[in-house]
């Protein structure tokens, strides 16, 4: 399924562009997955009966990069110029994704019920329609094109894994984690699922669980200064500080300008006593956050950190 993907997103990206040349501890290890074979009882029924980091989009893998106002308009152009139905259901589909990145949701959503008006069996477009309105905070509609796109299509991982953060983001952690597995049985390459997998376990109090799935993120993607990040707060849970502070510092390493892991550095060193530590790392969080209130905060703390010299 996930090379299917890559092939259509690749023909669909040089169709576009071609009109012109457009410049711990103990846990059992992770079960072994054999790719092709799902375990039955694994997969749901669709009509039965989602921060910390969110960051990570749940479509990313499955999306074209694409920006410019003129391959908005050659996209637009090639529209009128198709008569396959599935070929325009593609174009319309790549539209679609565009508006969504540029927040234009309600040409997004338009652009993805035309590619079910000329496709109707369309599980990414149903999941894409989910993925808009769970941007826009209605969980419940996104919640029924998901399990829409599931029923189309069992094995669509990026569609359990959609589902699972529309349940993360109503709280409802058990169930999410049952879709993040469900999508890592499906594809055990899905790296996304396994951060967002620890961050429900993190959220259900499972620190030692939580560890184990955001290195298995690391493990397929060393760049998610995301996963790295979400494995200190685990580690902040557990009260094993120096363990966060390395997982702090590495998400750093890869971004860093993120805010989120300044202030929590600041913090830990405060609490440490380490006040030259503490003091650096508030003024960075000064110097990228745009927080005001949060800035003023840093401030003051900078002030009484200064007072203990």
């Amino acid at each position: 399924m996930k090379n299917i993907f890559i092939i259509i997103n690749a023909a669909i990206l040089l169709s576009l562009i071609n009109l012109e040349q457009c410049p711990a501890a103990h846990i059992p290890e992770l079960p072994k997955i054999e790719k092709g074979r799902v375990e039955p009882s694994l997969i749901i029924e669709s009509g039965q009966k989602e921060k910390t980091q969110r960051e990570i989009s749940a479509e990313t893998k499955f999306r074209i990069p694409v920006e410019t106002n003129l391959l908005e308009k050659q996209t637009k152009t090639k529209l009128a110029l198709l008569d396959d139905p599935e070929q325009l259901a593609i174009k319309y589909n790549a539209l679609g994704n565009l508006y969504e990145e540029k927040g234009m949701h309600d040409q997004a959503i338009a652009a993805y019920e035309k590619v079910l008006n000329l496709t109707p069996d369309s599980a990414m477009a149903y999941s894409n329609l989910g993925n808009v309105y769970s941007k826009l905070g209605q969980l419940n509609k996104a919640i029924a094109k998901y399990k829409h796109a599931i029923r189309i299509d069992p094995r669509a991982a990026f569609a359990h894994n959609n589902l699972g953060n529309a349940y993360y983001a109503q709280k409802n952690f058990s169930k999410a984690i049952k879709e993040y597995k469900i999508a890592i049985v499906l594809d055990s390459d899905l790296f996304y699922a396994y951060n967002n997998m620890g961050d429900a376990y993190l959220h259900k109090h499972l620190p030692n669980l939580a560890i184990r799935y955001f290195k298995k993120a690391i493990e397929f993607d060393p760049s998610s200064y995301i996963a790295y990040a979400n494995m200190g707060d685990a580690y902040v849970a557990k009260a094993c500080i120096p363990e966060a502070i390395k997982a702090y510092k590495k998400a750093l390493e890869i971004k860093h300008d993120y805010t989120s892991c300044l202030l929590k550095l600041a913090n830990l060193y405060k609490k440490e006593k380490d006040i030259a530590k503490a003091t650096f790392y508030y003024k960075n969080y000064i110097k990228y956050s745009n927080d005001g209130k949060k800035i003023e905060t840093a401030k003051k703390e900078i002030s009484k950190l200064e007072g203990l010299k």
